[in-house]
């Protein structure tokens, strides 16, 4: 189930939610664990997330296999 928080004191939410996005799926600590146990992360941006900034991140994700990104429509 995708979930949503409510972070309105930051001024450019996309951008803070972004980041922390980046953080979880670059951790190595993560894909490690991921690996071990055969286990897939499915990652879905929010809908209200605007698209320029998905773009600006979206080229610098790196993930493993056990990481797939959902794109939305």
């Amino acid at each position: 189930m995708f979930t949503w928080r409510d972070i309105k004191k930051k001024k450019n939410i996309s951008t803070f939610y972004l980041e922390n996005i980046m953080k979880l799926i670059n951790n190595s600590n993560l894909n490690n664990i991921l690996k071990g146990k055969n286990i897939s992360l499915y990652l879905s941006f929010h809908r209200l997330i605007d698209k320029k900034y998905i773009k600006k991140f979206d080229k610098n994700i790196k993930t493993c296999d056990y990481i797939k990104i959902i794109k939305q429509n």
